[in-house]
């Protein structure tokens, strides 16, 4: 909505385009965590500000605009702060791990379909460089579970109990 409000703007203003500008926001934020985690490793400032730049300047990035696909920059920021979540969350009840890597996670698999892509690898990364994090491992796998069953049952029947149209 925010994509499409722009561009209306924009066309409306002798300036006609199709690019997102949610698209833009969110790789901007991964930018920033993408800074904020090289500052957590030791790497000095004016190095991290070049190592954001980079990931800004690629090529994928800079066309990654269009207001077509939108939901994979949605996804990927989202794979972003979870990553980020489990490498430098530090929650101290289990509760609070278990109800925001879920969160993180249902958000991510409902952005876009890319985002059960993203589950499936955060998945394989617990079980093997993070052993100890297997609670949040069976949260990303449950969010991954819970999104398919809506995509495969309960989506299709409430859209067509709503419209009649399967």
């Amino acid at each position: 909505h925010i994509d499409a409000r722009f561009i209306h703007f924009c066309t409306m203003n002798g300036m006609p385009h199709f690019l997102s500008i949610s698209t833009y926001g969110f790789l901007v934020a991964i930018a920033f965590m993408v800074w904020v985690a090289c500052r957590k490793e030791g790497i000095a400032l004016a190095p991290s500000i070049l190592l954001s730049c980079v990931f800004l300047t690629a090529p994928p990035i800079l066309l990654a605009g269009s207001y077509v696909r939108p939901g994979h920059a949605h996804a990927s920021f989202w794979a972003t702060a979870l990553t980020m979540w489990l490498v430098y969350g530090k929650p101290q009840k289990l509760w609070q791990r278990i109800i925001v890597t879920y969160l993180i996670s249902l958000v991510m698999v409902w952005s876009d379909r890319q985002g059960l892509f993203f589950s499936a690898m955060v998945v394989a990364t617990i079980l093997f460089l993070f052993r100890e994090r297997i609670v949040e491992a069976a949260c990303v796998f449950a969010a991954a579970i819970t999104h398919t069953i809506y995509y495969l049952a309960i989506g299709p029947a409430l859209v067509f109990t709503v419209s009649g149209v399967k």
